[in-house]
């Protein structure tokens, strides 16, 4: 990747692309495990999921889309009130 040869400016825009490189796959990582998880949402609940890129996982609920963490936060408070 690097030879003796190179400038030191070549080296900076080899190490630059190779940080860029690696920064895009991590995300494209992050954001296919994002759409899996939303889908597994859909799995677990039995309720239609949408995944939006920026805001993440949405169910639909009778009261229309709401954020799944938001769901997961309310299901939680309604098994803890009723025991």
């Amino acid at each position: 990747m690097f030879n003796d040869n190179d400038s030191y400016l070549v080296v900076a825009i080899k190490f630059i692309l190779t940080v860029l490189t690696l920064s895009a796959f991590v995300f494209l990582i992050v954001v296919s495990l994002s759409i899996v998880n939303c889908n597994n949402m859909k799995e677990i609940t039995g309720m239609e999921t949408k995944y939006y890129f920026v805001s993440g996982c949405y169910i639909k609920a009778k009261a229309g889309w709401i954020p799944a963490g938001r769901c997961a936060r309310l299901s939680i408070n309604n098994n803890t009130e009723n025991t």
